[in-house]
């Protein structure tokens, strides 16, 4: 019997969710992540949000891996992490191995440009900069008119 991978992420906006599902299926199209990791997503949850020590709390009990996941917004990603570490889990009062943070630095959007394969994008762009680039090629190459709100391929 294979053991599923579960991972459930909580994420600091509306639209990770679908940037997640996008991510995700460009990784396996690509055979860098198997079929059997399962993702969940919870709802948005600002970095700064108190409650995100209880869906920590809640979903390592379910779940192989709890992953955090925030934009930077522009700041320094480790300051970041400190203080959600601090401010948010520290709480728990245990050693947390299965729970990451990660910070997409200056925001989601630059692992989509990453996974697109976008050379004009990297952690030094501006997010409207990352937006602009990411438009400008889908509808170049896909014809697709990228809104934030509409974080999905059609492939």
């Amino acid at each position: 019997m294979l053991l599923i991978c579960k991972i459930y992420f909580i994420v600091d906006n509306r639209y990770a969710k679908e940037l997640l599902k996008m991510l995700t299926k460009l990784l396996r199209d690509k055979g860098l992540i198997s079929n059997d990791v399962e993702l969940e997503v919870s709802h948005p949850l600002n970095k700064c949000d108190n409650r995100i020590e209880r869906y920590v709390n809640e979903a390592i009990k379910y779940y192989r891996c709890v992953v955090v996941l925030v934009d930077t917004e522009g700041g320094d990603p480790e300051e970041i992490s400190n203080s959600i570490r601090e401010n948010h889990l520290r709480g728990l009062g245990r050693e947390l191995p299965n729970v990451s943070i990660i910070t997409a630095h200056p925001c989601l959007e630059i692992w989509l440009c990453e996974a697109l394969g976008l050379e004009s994008c990297n952690a030094h762009t501006d997010c409207k900069d990352l937006i602009s680039h990411i438009r400008d090629y889908l509808v170049r190459k896909r014809r697709i008119k990228y809104e934030k709100k509409l974080l999905y391929l059609n492939s």
